[in-house]
């Protein structure tokens, strides 16, 4: 057997106080040695005609041996303190070892009772280290686990990698921009601790945000616009990752049916930037295609961290709520489909540079989730729920293009929320996004789709497939 593979070697010391004691340290030796841990203990190892002080000697300073462990009951303890007997020899061996020993996680007390005011039982010279304790029946199993994670040097709690740095701190110039710093933290303060004055920091928070994108117009007029637009989603970035995780901790702290109450008047401030406002200054159409591209991927990641916090009763309401602007065309009302208009910019980048991207769009929505919390299989699935509850309310709302499910046209198994739906109950709890009463209504919209030829595709080659990415026919088939 190659070294990586050995065993780790632990040497057990303790006294022959009785020999109940004695039977149960025999019991635990036999359960660590069959946890795959070769225990090396004197009943085993210590033949008749052996040096016991030799032996002892060994096994402590033996480099073979990984660890040493000792069950502390009132007799060890006591020869131990006194220096008596063989364990009073092998504790000066082992106490030697204790203080000296480069590798402090070699040694650990395993209490096995305790005194009559309730104090552990461990030798004087290790009365200031961490124990393992064996005294208290109804802990024993979570105890043991200790011990044995102790030998294999596999602790419960694993010290996590180092993050990146704050996204404010990468960049000191937009650090300095972002005037939404000072009301985020006070928001994810109030959600964290729960103060009275939560919902007030909260629409601080969405209220500023949403001036703060003024700041964010493309002033620059020139040969390549596109440049200038994509250099302005790129510096928008961290803007948008304090966002996702304003969300994340709303959804996580402040969960129920009023953060649409939130979310909902912060969107229709929005509505605006989408557009011309109707007056008399001059403008180009692609204008407002950062504020398109922008706003669409912030109701798009809102919506994926609801869902992905099962926060669907939220998601039904923003989807089936109208939202409010007078400014476009006239029209006062909208659906939410209005967060999704046509960005030219990206068209003309794609012809302009010779990119032959079936979609730029999508492209950089998978792009930009590189890096953050929100992954990109999540963004797809709040699109695939938007585009389905667009058709499914085709009498009210345009149609919502699922623009990421580009990357999902060669997938043919569900996304998560459906296939957790085999299970009809789960499925109860996310039909209202889609306003759909049962599977029946699912595969009648789904039906509709395909007659009517509403099925998400780019090209010949390029086509989603509704029944896969539903898992249509695993749904409800168990409670």
């Amino acid at each position: 057997m190659s070294e990586a593979k050995q065993p780790p070697k632990l040497f057990i010391s303790y006294s022959w106080t009785t020999p109940e004691h004695e039977d149960r340290v025999l019991r635990w030796a036999t359960e660590l040695r069959e946890s795959g841990i070769d225990v090396v203990f004197d009943k085993w190892d210590l033949q008749e005609g052996n040096d016991a002080v030799a032996f002892m000697e060994k096994m402590v300073s033996d480099p073979d041996i990984k660890k040493v462990a000792m069950f502390c009951d009132r007799g060890y303890v006591e020869k131990t303190n006194q220096r008596k007997g063989g364990v009073g020899t092998e504790a000066q061996i082992i106490s030697k070892n204790v203080y000296e020993a480069a590798d402090q996680n070699k040694f650990v007390a395993v209490v096995c009772e305790r005194d009559e005011n309730g104090k552990v039982q461990v030798p004087i010279y290790y009365q200031s280290r961490i124990h393992i304790d064996f005294s208290d029946p109804s802990k024993f199993s979570d105890e043991f686990d200790r011990l044995i994670r102790w030998v294999f040097d596999k602790r419960l709690y694993q010290k996590p990698e180092i993050g990146k740095p704050p996204e404010f701190l990468q960049d000191e110039g937009t650090s300095a921009k972002m005037a939404t710093s000072v009301v985020f933290r006070r928001a994810i303060d109030a959600l964290k601790t729960g103060k009275s004055t939560t919902a007030g920091a909260i629409d601080d928070y969405l209220a500023t945000f949403s001036q703060e994108l003024q700041n964010f117009r493309i002033e620059e007029s020139g040969e390549h616009f596109d440049d200038h637009f994509i250099k302005n989603i790129n510096d928008f970035i961290p803007y948008r990752n304090q966002f996702q995780e304003f969300t994340e901790t709303l959804a996580r702290y402040h969960g129920g049916l009023e953060i649409g109450s939130h979310f909902h008047p912060f969107f229709e401030k929005l509505i605006p930037y989408l557009d011309h406002d109707g007056g008399s200054g001059s403008y180009r159409l692609t204008d407002f295609d950062n504020y398109r591209f922008l706003i669409h991927e912030l109701l798009l990641t809102t919506i994926a961290t609801l869902i992905h916090h099962r926060a669907f009763n939220v998601v039904s309401y923003l989807l089936s709520t109208d939202y409010y602007s007078p400014i476009r065309h006239n029209r006062p009302i909208h659906t939410y489909s209005t967060f999704q208009r046509g960005i030219d910019t990206l068209r003309e980048r794609n012809e302009r540079l010779k990119l032959n991207r079936l979609s730029l769009w999508a492209d950089l929505l998978k792009e930009r989730c590189t890096g953050t919390q929100l992954s990109f299989e999540l963004l797809m699935q709040a699109d695939f729920i938007l585009y389905l509850r667009s058709y499914s309310d085709s009498a009210r709302a345009s149609m919502w293009w699922p623009m990421s499910l580009l990357y999902a046209t060669e997938r043919n198994y569900p996304f998560e929320i459906f296939a957790r739906s085999r299970s009809r109950r789960f499925f109860d709890s996310i039909k209202s996004m889609i306003n759909v009463d049962d599977k029946e209504g699912l595969g009648r919209l789904i039906s509709n789709m395909k007659e009517n030829r509403c099925i998400p595709s780019w090209d010949s080659f390029h086509c989603v497939t509704l029944t896969g990415l539903t898992g249509y026919d695993e749904l409800c088939l168990t409670e």
